[in-house]
């Protein structure tokens, strides 16, 4: 899967580079490809975060909690402007159940969900932001 999207950049390469951000055009190609062969019984993409928050505040929420990236970073990555990108951490942070925020919290050094049994945190039905 990342050897097609780097072989689908290479090919639209000229235009990401002229767009007004060339990571933020990555970061939508690779979550469109991860969500695409990532989804759950539900059809969000798989992933704790994705069951309870629309997607752009799931991302902020692994972007900043569970891959460690600064606002500034996520904002970067995301194509947004770091106002926006605080905005969106702190609207999922108060959203998410606690129980996703302590999972996220873990860093990445442990992935066992610290909702309880598997699928603990229930899909909410929210409308994106």
């Amino acid at each position: 899967m990342v050897d097609d999207l780097f072989d689908h950049l290479a090919a639209i390469w000229p235009q990401v580079l002229s767009s007004s951000g060339p990571a933020a055009v990555a970061w939508r190609l690779l979550r469109s490809a991860l969500a695409g062969r990532a989804r759950c019984c539900c059809a969000a993409p798989a992933g704790p975060a994705h069951h309870a928050l629309p997607p752009i505040q799931a991302d902020s929420l692994v972007l900043h909690h569970l891959l460690g990236l600064e606002p500034q970073e996520a904002a970067d990555l995301m194509g947004v402007r770091p106002s926006v990108m605080q905005g969106l951490i702190t609207s999922a942070e108060r959203a998410a159940p606690d129980c996703l925020l302590a999972h996220l919290n873990q860093n990445g050094t442990q992935r066992t969900a610290a909702c309880g049994a598997a699928g603990s945190v229930a899909h909410h039905d929210r409308a994106p932001l």
